[in-house]
C-alpha cells in the first residue's frame, strides 16, 4: 500500500483582513463625502433664502414720530423735586425695631 502523508492545512494569507479593512476605511471616506456635499447644499439653500429676502424689501407703511420730551435742567430738577422723599432715618429706625424683636 502506499503510504499517504497528513495533508498540511495551508493557512489562508491575511488577504481577507486586508480587505475588510479597506472596505471600512472606504466606507467611512464615502460617509464624510455625503455629509461634505450635504453640508455644501444646505449652505448654498441658506444663501438662497437670503437673496430671496434682501429682494423682498417692504415699505415701512406709516411711522409715527414720538416728539421726546423736554430734557433741560430745569424740567429734570422740577421732576427731582416733585419726587416725594421720606425721611430715611424713621425708615431705617423702624428696620432695626422689628430686626431686634426677633
Amino acid at each position: 500500500m502506499i503510504e499517504q502523508k497528513p495533508v498540511e492545512q495551508q493557512t489562508e494569507p491575511k488577504e481577507p483582513k486586508k480587505i475588510n479593512t479597506v472596505l471600512i476605511i472606504a466606507f467611512l471616506v464615502l460617509i464624510a463625502v455625503l455629509i461634505g456635499v450635504w453640508y455644501w447644499f444646505w449652505t448654498q439653500s441658506n444663501k438662497l433664502e437670503i437673496v430671496q429676502k434682501s429682494n423682498q424689501v417692504s415699505t415701512p407703511e406709516k411711522v409715527e414720530v414720538v416728539s421726546p420730551k423736554e430734557d433741560s435742567v430745569s424740567s429734570i430738577n422740577s421732576e427731582l423735586e416733585a419726587i416725594e422723599t421720606t425721611d430715611l432715618d424713621k425708615e431705617f429706625q423702624e428696620i432695626d425695631n422689628d430686626l431686634n424683636s426677633l
